[in-house]
């Protein structure tokens, strides 16, 4: 249910609640990881650098091994960079994740990805032009709209005008599972 909260809120533009709600999704272990990005993305579209950091730290800390989460673990870092203003990091760190999600053909996290990069370094930067072209066409075989109206609007400005946060207070339904 915490899932399902945080994919409402995350595309009605709420995202403290996205980011609540998937880190409750993320209680359950099994799926940690997954909840876990979702809570980043939020994260990252709000500018919430205290929730980036937290949760870069438990991606950090899940157990799981492989190509796919070594690759949003370095994504994580690259997110929390950007909204530090450390742009040179988070410019190679965005390269490689997304080098990584590629040669696992995880197209749509791609795409994804792609557009994170884009909406936190600005669409004039010119390491964001390529990958933006490439989510553009991913999101366009998928006919994934809201995705590829985000990813536009973001080509379509420069550095991110929002200030970044630090401090937040939690707006999720419940800290039961469910």
């Amino acid at each position: 249910m915490h899932s399902a909260r945080s994919d409402r809120a995350f595309h009605a533009g709420d995202y403290s609640l996205a980011g609540d709600e998937a880190m409750l999704a993320a209680q359950d272990e099994s799926l940690a990881a997954y909840f876990l990005v979702d809570a980043m993305r939020a994260a990252l579209w709000g500018r919430d650098l205290a929730r980036a950091r937290e949760v870069a730290r438990r991606l950090e800390a899940d157990p799981r091994a492989g190509s796919g989460i070594a690759a949003d673990r370095i994504a994580a870092r690259a997110g929390v960079a950007a909204l530090e203003g450390r742009l040179d990091a988070a410019i190679a760190g965005y390269r490689e994740a997304l080098s990584r999600h590629r040669s696992i053909g995880a197209d749509f996290n791609v795409a994804q990805l792609a557009l994170d990069f884009v909406m936190l370094v600005g669409g004039d930067h010119p390491a964001t032009r390529d990958v933006a072209a490439e989510a553009r066409a991913i999101f366009e075989r998928v006919k994934a709209r809201p995705y590829l109206e985000r990813l536009e609007a973001a080509m379509a400005r420069h550095a991110p005008d929002a200030p970044v946060t630090l401090a937040r207070d939690s707006t999720a339904v419940s800290g039961t599972p469910g």
